[in-house]
């Protein structure tokens, strides 16, 4: 009960008139009835009508909400506050609402629970380059110390025992003066025994011209041995530019051709003759003895190249199973220009090396002390074979250019090749010499031919299964299938809850 002039109001239902196809709940008509009045008597007398203003100072929140609810876009939500309509089947559209209310959190939570979760697919589509980039080609001889190089008997003894015949407990070995290891400078016997480009290479051919095998190949210093590269990094520093192809095919790329020189092998790999090729890129560290393909003397060797290039998302997602792959240009390595998980893996070998060892592989890069003889066979043997990789902060990198080969052969040469090379000197040797310079040519002799075989090249992309703009598009069609609900039941919703908070706040003041 409420005192106003001339008597006591009872408090009326607030009455408004809704047409939520027309008008928002806010801008309806507000009718106020007139209060009934207590009179002295105690009979009821009619009031005088309240001002909207009135009413805005005190009204009820539920009056608002029902007006709001009768006006809004969401669906159902009219008949539970209709109070024209039956009580069951107002209690129908309630609990409707509320399944439709559970199965919505339900499927959303599921959804925000995939989103973060960061599942992946790959798409794999191909594309074409008018002008391809050429790779790096880089080429190891199986020989890392030529014989001829390696003069001194003892010196020679040593080596046998250590990279040939294996034999770390020899008596050589053991009976020799440790001063007589710790002298040997076993780097500059490898420097001065690798092979060199101007014996190895017969002939050097880009696109279908005749080179100079000096002014592309330069040499590359790995951990066990030197070798050749074509279109290296150095290369590309010292001339500013990487070579490019435009043409396809067998005779449109490297062509060279070689001799192994077989006589002349002192130390080498197992009891193979000839090369090993890795084909990367440019400044990505070769792993010729891991990942490298072999060509043989007596044969021609058509290396067909195909580039793909794979792309993987970065932190948090979980790019190679439950590892994560990082940023080769962020991440740095202490050895080695460019990050690659090779290299890193190499890094982290060498590194288990010389602390375990106190020295150094032979060509290994860094300042620690190269280790001498015995140290290399006893305990850098030992530390290599129980090393791990496990044991290594290593990561794949996001972006990876990798080149494919497919190897095909022929025999080189044919039989009048070196009479179309020198016709004149050919007719000038006697029968027996022929003989002996076409076996020297069979068993040493041997051609290589890398070329891209397609302009086209594979682009591999590792995508989220659910983007940002799924996961709202998923929320969005759950919330209008359900309740009907879009951006503009979420503005008068908004509406509603300003003016209920502000109409309860003057109320309660």
């Amino acid at each position: 009960m409420k005192e106003v002039a001339g008597g006591t109001v009872r408090n009326q239902t607030l009455l408004m008139d809704a047409n939520p196809k027309s008008k928002t709940f806010l801008e309806n008509k507000v009718r106020i009835p007139a209060p009934l009045v207590l009179n002295e008597n105690g009979h009821e007398t009619v009031g005088r009508e309240r001002s909207t203003d009135e009413l805005i100072k005190s009204p009820r929140v539920f009056d608002i909400w029902k007006n709001y609810a009768q006006c809004t876009t969401l669906h159902g939500l009219r008949h539970v506050v209709n109070s024209n309509t039956m009580k069951a089947q107002r209690i129908t559209w309630v609990v409707f609402i509320i399944i439709m209310l559970v199965v919505l959190v339900a499927l959303t939570t599921t959804q925000i629970s995939r989103f973060l979760q960061h599942h992946t697919v790959n798409k794999q589509y191909q594309t074409i380059a008018d002008r391809l980039e050429f790779p790096t080609v880089t080429i190891c001889s199986f020989n890392r110390v030529s014989d001829k190089s390696v003069e001194d008997p003892l010196t020679r003894s040593i080596l046998r025992n250590i990279y040939v015949t294996g034999k770390a407990n020899s008596t050589l070995l053991k009976d020799l003066d440790p001063k007589v290891t710790k002298s040997m400078n076993v780097t500059d016997i490898f420097i001065k025994g690798a092979s060199k480009i101007n014996e190895t290479f017969l002939g050097c051919y880009w696109q279908n011209v005749q080179i100079k095998c000096t002014d592309y190949f330069r040499y590359v210093y790995l951990s066990d041995r030197i070798c050749f590269a074509f279109n290296s990094k150095e290369y590309i520093r010292e001339t500013g530019k990487r070579l490019e192809t435009v043409h396809t095919g067998g005779s449109d790329g490297l062509i060279v051709q070689m001799d192994a020189r077989q006589g002349d092998y002192f130390i080498g790999d197992s009891g193979a003759a000839g090369f090993k090729v890795l084909v990367h890129e440019p400044f990505q560290e070769p792993m010729v003895s891991k990942l490298g393909f072999a060509v043989s003397p007596g044969k021609s060797t058509f290396v067909a190249v195909k580039k793909t290039k794979l792309s993987f998302l970065p932190k948090p997602v979980k790019a190679f199973g439950n590892m994560e792959c990082i940023d080769k240009i962020v991440r740095k390595l202490k050895y080695f220009d460019t990050y690659s998980y090779d290299a890193c893996v190499e890094e982290c070998a060498g590194d288990l090396i010389i602390s375990e060892c106190g020295c150094k592989e032979v060509l290994f890069p860094g300042n620690a002390r190269t280790c001498d003889p015995i140290e290399l066979i006893g305990c850098v043997e030992t530390t290599k074979d129980t090393f791990s990789k496990t044991h290594c902060d290593c990561q794949m990198p996001c972006e990876v250019t990798h080149y494919n080969v497919q190897l095909s052969t022929a025999l080189f040469p044919r039989v009048n090749f070196m009479r179309l090379i020198d016709e004149e000197k050919y007719n000038k040797i006697g029968s027996y010499e022929n003989r002996v310079v076409q076996q020297y040519i069979s068993a040493n002799w041997l051609e290589m031919r890398v070329y891209f075989d397609t302009k086209l090249y594979t682009v591999q992309e590792q995508v989220p299964e659910l983007t940002d703009a799924d996961l709202w598009a998923s929320i969005g069609g759950y919330l209008g299938l359900f309740l009907g609900a879009s951006i503009h039941s979420a503005l008068e919703f908004c509406e509603f809850l300003t003016y209920a908070t502000k109409y309860a706040y003057r109320r309660w003041k």
